[in-house]
């Protein structure tokens, strides 16, 4: 797979999910605070410190990735929306309006 995935969040769920990309030498981008448990067993790979409910952190992220997924469900899906409306693949697709 050569498409680079922006994760918004960087918990436990976003830690497993590097897990299992990590040998199968997909790259994940990841959006939350530094050293979020996913960054560090994904330190390998450049990330964006800051909050993934801020909304031009979100922006950040979606310019450095292929396809943007979420980790946690406290995300601004207003900007999500915009994004997949510009062209942004965002998955799963569909959110339901939650902050």
């Amino acid at each position: 797979m050569d498409k680079v995935v922006g994760l918004l969040g960087g918990g436990q769920l976003g830690q497993m999910l590097c897990e299992a990309a990590n040998p199968l030498g997909v790259k994940v981008v990841i959006l939350d605070a530094p050293n979020s448990p996913a960054k560090q067993i994904n330190a390998k790979n450049e990330h964006i410190d800051g909050s993934f409910i801020d909304p031009e952190k979100i922006r950040a992220l979606a310019k450095q990735v292929d396809v943007l997924t979420v980790e946690i469900e406290h995300v601004d899906t207003v900007v999500l929306e915009e994004l997949a409306n510009a062209g942004v693949e965002v998955q799963p697709s569909e959110f339901p309006l939650c902050f």
